[in-house]
């Protein structure tokens, strides 16, 4: 009876990445098809939301996050990073793995004694976790169109004192058209540039008791994941309006002006995806806009998010500390490589914190573009959007 059992199982084992090497026939490694092919591998209820050529995999499974995107239909380049093992095995993530993804809700405080990332354990590495509800708990499909899909959740979670917040969550997704994408931008996309935009509206609403920011409070926080290689350099531009210094924060490791840069108009920082290090940058010195620009797939990535410069922004670093703000309102996390491969990159925002009654919310929006074609032609986008040379950007990365 166990030999049978175990046939049995090797069986199905074989069956599954057969059927799986099957599907992905006819879509080359990092296409759009392929990364599809592989998350039906582990979600059978994925959305592809399409406008002509953009499209993007959206996910109820994994907390309405959009998975990846792509500005030249299903055999186009797949922009997002997915952890390929973890989606293919179909595995529950463990406290320090994610399956990856464009545009993935999660809350902040990260940090200070009122962090929700540390099951109300001691504040180390080793009790690092990624609550359930942002990470393995589906989000409910509410309503869905051509290019939009509306989810939401409701929940319980707690920090690390064991103060309870009672929300809803409700996350809008949408693929934007081309007329809008230049109406948000204020630019005109070149013909010989394919490009993608989608955006998310997220709200937290309380549906519990009035808040008390001495026991804590938590805000929305998006996070978008790519791949990293050498010739890619994360680009934030920054003011320093009111003769305020410019300050980028350090995280994770020792590192200094061969990964991140100040010079007198943007902020340079590697995004290679092979050394694992972490910058932020606080309200004081924050525009709402920052990218990202591949250079061995000349594809320029923007980011543009809903920015309260009044708001107090939940604490980022994590210790055992009783202050609550004064975090970062962006955060660029780069990933270790992996034997040598490149991994992924982070483009973050969030919304500032806020003690809520009943009944109240705090909104959040994170949108997201992506431009492909020849540099000169993105240049253009970049000077006028990130105030970027990206010929300057690629001499820091030398």
């Amino acid at each position: 009876m166990y030999i049978s059992k175990l046939f049995l199982y090797n069986l199905l084992l074989f069956s599954v990445y057969h059927n799986y090497s099957i599907l992905a026939q006819g879509y080359g490694k990092n296409t759009f098809g392929y990364d599809l092919e592989l998350v039906k591998t582990s979600e059978n209820n994925s959305i592809v939301l399409t406008k002509n050529q953009a499209q993007i995999l959206v996910s109820p499974k994994y907390q309405g996050r959009v998975l990846t995107s792509t500005s030249k239909g299903i055999k186009g380049r797949s922009y997002g990073w997915l952890n390929e093992n973890t989606l293919r095995s179909n595995a529950i993530t463990t406290a320090k793995k994610s399956y990856g993804g464009e545009d993935r809700f999660w809350l902040n405080p990260l940090g200070s004694s009122f962090t929700l990332y540390y099951d109300q354990k001691e504040i180390k590495s080793n009790n690092w976790t990624i609550p359930k509800l942002l990470e393995i708990e589906a989000f409910d499909l509410i309503n869905k169109t051509d290019t939009t899909a509306t989810f939401n959740k409701q929940a319980v979670i707690k920090n690390n004192i064991g103060t309870s917040f009672m929300i809803k969550i409700e996350r809008y997704v949408s693929l934007f058209s081309k007329s809008t994408i230049e109406e948000q931008l204020k630019i005109k996309i070149p013909k010989s540039i394919s490009y993608v935009g989608f955006g998310s509206k997220n709200s937290i609403t309380n549906i519990g008791e009035n808040w008390d920011a001495s026991k804590g409070l938590i805000a929305p926080w998006v996070l978008g994941m790519f791949k990293g290689n050498k010739k890619s350099v994360g680009i934030f531009p920054y003011t320093s309006a009111n003769d305020s210094t410019v300050t980028v924060q350090k995280y994770l490791s020792e590192f200094g002006n061969d990964r991140v840069s100040i010079n007198n108009k943007v902020i340079y920082f590697k995004t290679d995806g092979s050394y694992r290090s972490k910058i932020g940058v606080k309200s004081k010195n924050v525009i709402p806009i920052l990218g990202n620009f591949d250079a061995k797939n000349n594809v320029l990535t923007i980011v543009t998010f809903s920015f309260n410069p009044k708001g107090k922004f939940l604490s980022s670093t994590e210790k055992n500390s009783p202050i609550l703000f004064g975090g970062d309102v962006i955060n660029s996390y780069n990933n270790d490589g992996n034997q040598g491969v490149s991994t992924f990159f982070e483009l973050e925002t969030t919304a500032s914190g806020k003690a809520l009654k009943t009944g109240e919310q705090i909104i959040h929006i994170h949108n997201t573009y992506h431009f492909e074609g020849p540099i000169h032609k993105l240049n253009s986008i970049s000077k006028k959007l990130l105030h970027c040379d990206l010929e300057e950007a690629l001499l820091f990365l030398k």
